[in-house]
């Protein structure tokens, strides 16, 4: 305890006068102090709004990469995502919190990990040909490419004639300014009329 040193203390202080004392004390309340104030909630505001200064930067939708690439640390990008601040929507992909709705996100998502074009069924769907509700969202790639492997959201891989596969694909807005590729209605009908051994990358 300070007040208690003696001449005998072999810890540095002894022979300390009163005002050698003094200073020490008033060296261990301005620590005290500043160990208080960097845990109060003015400081965790602050950092907050840095954080969301550089989410602010990036896309409405992004991937990890881009994030990384941005200058986030990934123990922020998973903070924003524990927060509330973004949605993942799937591996490695997120959507701000504070972006317009997304009308398809699903295939937002998808068409951010590989590239694809919306084929049969779910195709059909967004074009108002069936009523059907595809339970995946079904994609086509290139015979003899990639096979993608996506957990979630759901995915049904199917694999289109390479030679063909540009042949009548159009542009869907899955959310504002973020266009994705889906077949246009008329190969959509032809393909789910040739379809009856789909050809699925499994």
């Amino acid at each position: 305890m300070l007040g208690e040193f003696t001449d005998a203390d072999s810890n540095g202080f002894g022979g300390c006068e009163v005002g050698c004392q003094g200073r020490i004390l008033e060296e261990i309340l301005q620590e005290d102090l500043v160990r208080r104030i960097k845990s109060t909630p003015l400081e965790r505001l602050l950092g907050m709004v840095l954080s969301m200064a550089g989410l602010q930067d990036l896309p409405s939708t992004f991937t990890t990469g881009q994030a990384l690439r941005a200058g986030v640390h990934p123990r922020l990008l998973y903070t924003w995502r524990n927060e509330g601040d973004v949605l993942e929507l799937s591996r490695g992909v997120f959507r701000r919190a504070d972006a317009p709705p997304a009308s398809y996100p699903d295939f937002l998502a998808v068409a951010f990990r590989v590239p694809l074009a919306v084929c049969l069924i779910a195709a059909a769907r967004v074009h108002d040909l069936t009523d059907e509700i595809p339970p995946t969202v079904q994609i086509a790639v290139p015979r003899g490419g990639p096979r993608p492997r996506i957990a979630y959201p759901p995915v049904e891989v199917f694999q289109f004639d390479a030679l063909t596969f540009d042949l009548g694909i159009s542009s869907l807005e899955a959310a504002p300014a973020e266009p994705i590729r889906i077949y246009s209605p008329e190969r959509t009908v032809c393909r789910r009329r040739l379809n009856t051994d789909p050809l699925r990358a499994g």
